[in-house]
């Protein structure tokens, strides 16, 4: 079973969770939310396109973002 989730802004209440049973399943859900990002952020084109490469750098990212947030996580006593 593979986890994402996903807080779109800084309001925790956006927080949300999906549960895939593949790692395809699951990098379809990301790639799809990079496209409604995009299409969000370009509201007024009538299409869009993008690089796969900007797909890994944004998971990357994510990776890097989530791996911080654990690190500084104090610990439970």
């Amino acid at each position: 079973m593979h986890i994402l989730l996903v807080q779109p802004n800084r309001c925790p209440e956006g927080r949300t969770y999906a549960d895939y049973e593949s790692v395809n399943e699951y990098m379809q859900r990301v790639c799809k939310m990079y496209e409604e990002h995009l299409n969000r952020m370009n509201s007024n084109s009538p299409s869009i396109t993008y690089d796969v490469s900007l797909i890994s750098l944004m998971i990357w990212l994510i990776s890097a973002a989530l791996f911080t947030m654990l690190i500084d996580i104090p610990a439970i006593q």
